[in-house]
């Protein structure tokens, strides 16, 4: 579910510096309540930061409202990256733990 060595090309080296963990969660577009997702999130954050990691980001589609709100609302910041990517079609979001 998490990686603390990012080895993609595709990633800004100053996200991988910053944030060295990276965590990919979906929630299913008819799930409502979304207080089990936010939970599973907390505790895989946790164990990062048990673990020894600084920061977490996560690669979401630019498009999906309900996906940035989810991250935002448990301390997510959207990180901006120069123009490194051709991919317009993803934003990273980042906190440190």
């Amino acid at each position: 579910m998490h990686s603390n060595n990012v080895v993609n090309n595709a990633i800004p080296e100053v996200i991988c510096k910053n944030h060295p963990s990276v965590v990919k969660m979906s929630v299913l577009p008819h799930i409502m309540d979304l207080s089990v997702p936010k939970r599973i999130l907390a505790c895989i954050i946790a164990a990062l930061k048990a673990n020894g990691s600084v920061g977490v980001f996560s690669e979401i589609p630019a498009s999906d409202k309900k996906l940035f709100d989810f991250y935002s609302k448990l301390g997510f910041l959207h990180i901006q990256v120069s123009n490194e990517l051709p991919n317009d079609c993803s934003i990273f979001m980042g906190r440190v733990i």
